[in-house]
Parts: structure tokens; C-alpha cells; sequence
């Protein structure tokens, strides 16, 4: 009868495990901070093509309806709506919470809510003699909504919106008033905008 030789068993001892696991935890650690900068860039750009695309349904209501229509929006806040530009639709807007997100989900989008943690920073919109008489008509007062204005010919007033994230990246909204256009272009840093 044939003894096979005495081979020593092969694994993994504790210690070994251990320190693979360690490893293993510091690499997830560091790679952390980047992935979620990432996300939260990605959230960012998410935003801003809610923006372009509420902007263009704005404008093809205006049209299609023969009336004014507005992209109103929330400086500070996550919140924008689309509608007629007239004292109805501006005084349903009053109740807008400011500052309020009370989405738990990064992924929970709402009616009309920019991505969790992203915000409006800023808008620059020209007014010209046609908003200025819209306003008056619709009499529209300066509150925590404010309004781009689309008309029934297919043009705007020209405007700039900034988008933010909680780590202060930036996007530029940027609507061209003769063809109602929206172009998208990130900000690195406050000197770009323009």
C-alpha cells in the first residue's frame, strides 16, 4: 500500500485575511470623496437639462397657445414651474416653500424640483418694453419666483441662470431671446460668467 507524502494544508491564515480586508477598506476609503463628487456633478448636469427642457416647453406653449408663457424660478431654492404668465398662475405661486427639500431620495426628481442639493444661484434676465408691459398687465409683483418670458412669436427675453451643487460647482443656463436657444456651459469659477 502506497502513503501518500504529508502535505502541508494551503489557505489563508487570520492575519493574512485581516490585512487584505484593511487594504481593501482604505482604497474604498479614498476612492469615496471622488465618487461622490462625481454623483454630485452628474446631479448637477441632470439639473440643468431640466432647465433647457422646461425652457423649450415653455416656449412651444407660447406658441402653440398664442400667449404669454413663463419659466418661473427660485433663487436659492430647488423649485421652477412653467405656465401662462398672468396674475393667476404668478399668485398660485406664492405658497412656494423656500429652501425646502423634503425629498429623502437622491434620485426623487418632483414636479418641477431641480435634483436633491442642486439649486438656482443666480439669473440675469434682460427686460425689455414687451416684458415690462407684460409685467404690468399680469401685474406682476417681484416675490420668490421669478419669470423668463416666452411670447406667442417663438421669441424670449434673453436670460442667464445659474445652477449650483453643494460643493459649489456651477453650470450657466444661457436662453438666446431671438430663437429661444438654450445653451449649457460649466463654470470654474465666477469670472466665466457672463
Amino acid at each position: 500500500m502506497k502513503h501518500l507524502p504529508n502535505r502541508a494544508q494551503s489557505g489563508f491564515t487570520l492575519l493574512e485575511l485581516i490585512i487584505v480586508l484593511a487594504v481593501m477598506i482604505a482604497v474604498a476609503a479614498m476612492s469615496l470623496p471622488m465618487l461622490q463628487r462625481s454623483f454630485s456633478g452628474q446631479k448637477l448636469d441632470k439639473g440643468a437639462d431640466l432647465v433647457r427642457a422646461h425652457m423649450g416647453r415653455a416656449r412651444v406653449n407660447a406658441i402653440r397657445n398664442g400667449e404669454i408663457y413663463a419659466f418661473y424660478y427660485q433663487i436659492e431654492g430647488p423649485a421652477f414651474r412653467v405656465g401662462p404668465f398672468n396674475a393667476e398662475t404668478i399668485d398660485s405661486m406664492k405658497n412656494v416653500p423656500l429652501n425646502e427639500d423634503a425629498r429623502t431620495s437622491n434620485f426623487d426628481f418632483g414636479d418641477d424640483l431641480l435634483p436633491r442639493e442642486v439649486r438656482f444661484s443666480m439669473g440675469l434676465t434682460n427686460t425689455d418694453a414687451r416684458a415690462a408691459a407684460a409685467m404690468v398687465s399680469a401685474n406682476f409683483q417681484p416675490g420668490d419666483m421669478r419669470p423668463i418670458l416666452f411670447y406667442p412669436d417663438g421669441t424670449s427675453q434673453t436670460a442667464k441662470v445659474i445652477l449650483q451643487n453643494k460643493e459649489n460647482d456651477a453650470v450657466q443656463v444661457t436662453l438666446r431671446g431671438l430663437t429661444g436657444t438654450t445653451t449649457i456651459k460649466k463654470i470654474l469659477d465666477e469670472r466665466m460668467i457672463e
